[in-house]
């Protein structure tokens, strides 16, 4: 292991990342990940996820949790947070889900299982490597011909802000001194400047943040951050293609910042392109994420009118239905219901077929053909091309997925 290596897996012994309890995160779920792509896996042999960079398991326990018959592993080089993540997935009684001590940029002593992994998620860790191009090429190593690996890495744009703090605490702090010692000196810095009501809200935002998220935001010893070139230029050079943003709702132009012709110009550009104009106009995220693909694998095109009916659906699983029930004497009224898609706010809908098929969507826990939701709608009164129309608008909103047969058993 390499002197920086060692560095960081100090750093993140002392300040275990991230604080707080196990969470859902974007693409958890394997099947929907796999749906995505062309090549579909094999027969006959379980799920299998390794989360690359795993800490103390936050996101990979609630991997476990949602996906019972899915077997999850989790690789990391702390140690501290490895103990934790194994306690927690005892006390919880997984049975599904396996921690090790593994150095990501090597990946010595994992066990690889045949045909590699299913699904790989490295989120927020490769930049954090001396040298993240050898690190997501071994990843793509293992992972699956069919298999996708979910990717986050620090934006050089959407966290101006951040490293413009960072690069003050850096000049004023003595970095001769261990961490909690920088931490000390940083924490007191910020507060004083907090203070000022001239300070902009990202140093308030610092002074707010707990030990752990500020060591990690601010203190870091190893890190790089990508703007969108630079990001699929890593993607290339790590053997891979891409497939989509995780989150394709954060890489929108905000239609008050740009003009009409500004805006009738981007209507033809590639994901990419799109992504670049969006980050140089200031407004793409904090982080980017996207998933990622074996070069020989591509993005699976959606089911045309014609194979509506005999294709098999199922509800989104980051899809959230909220509904607005009132009980009033001897009769229950539904006056709202909604959809919460992963981070995004929350669509309620008016009466109409849309409504009706999320009322549907709400209460499917199973695959279904598109003709049986289809003549449900066509059955409450609604044309069969209107029905149509509102089954391609919940497609394009991803309210719902087409995995493909494998996983239907």
């Amino acid at each position: 292991m390499d002197a920086s290596t060692e560095a960081v897996r100090e750093l993140y012994e002392l300040f275990p990342y991230p604080s707080g309890s196990p969470t859902v995160r974007l693409g958890f779920d394997a099947r929907y990940l796999l749906s995505l792509v062309n090549l579909e896996r094999p027969a006959g042999r379980p799920l299998r996820v390794l989360d690359a960079g795993c800490s103390r398991g936050v996101g990979t326990l609630a991997m476990a949790v949602l996906q019972p018959d899915v077997q999850v592993l989790g690789i990391d080089l702390n140690r501290v947070a490895l103990e934790e993540a194994r306690a927690e997935a005892a006390k919880r009684g997984l049975t599904n889900i396996e921690f090790a001590e593994v150095d990501l940029s090597n990946l010595d002593g994992l066990e690889v299982p045949d045909g590699g992994f299913d699904v790989i998620i490295c989120s927020g860790v490769l930049h954090h490597l001396v040298d993240p191009t050898a690190g997501l090429r071994r990843l793509q190593q293992v992972l699956a011909p069919h298999g996708v690996l979910s990717l986050m890495v620090y934006s050089k744009t959407g966290r101006r802000e951040i490293l413009e703090v960072s690069r003050a605490i850096d000049t004023l702090v003595d970095k001769s001194l261990p961490i909690p010692g920088q931490l000390d000196q940083a924490r007191r810095m910020v507060a004083e400047i907090a203070a000022d009501p001239e300070a902009g809200e990202i140093w308030r935002e610092a002074s707010s943040l707990d030990d752990v998220e500020f060591v990690d935001r601010y203190l870091h010893i190893q890190e790089r951050v990508y703007d969108v070139p630079e990001l699929f230029q890593l993607i290339e050079d790590g053997g891979l293609g891409f497939l989509r943003w995780a989150d394709p709702t954060t890489w929108r132009l905000n239609p008050g910042a740009v003009g009409e012709v500004v805006a009738g110009q981007v209507m033809g550009l590639g994901d990419r392109e799109f992504a670049h104009l969006v980050d140089n106009l200031g407004q793409g995220p904090a982080t980017m994420e996207a998933y990622l693909c074996q070069t020989g694998n591509s993005l699976r095109e959606a089911p045309s009118a014609a194979q509506l009916g005999d294709t098999v659906f199922a509800t989104h699983p980051e899809a959230r239905f909220v509904s607005k029930i009132r009980n009033t004497w001897c009769e229950t009224r539904t006056e709202a219901l909604g959809v919460e898609l992963r981070t995004g706010d929350l669509a309620l809908l008016s009466p109409g077929p849309l409504r009706s098929l999320v009322g549907i969507l709400a209460t499917q826990n199973q695959p279904f053909f598109g003709r049986d939701l289809l003549g449900i709608l066509q059955e409450e009164g609604h044309a069969p091309d209107v029905c149509e129309a509102t089954f391609f608008e919940a497609l394009q909103r991803e309210w719902l997925y087409c995995p493909h047969p494998v996983e239907l058993g």
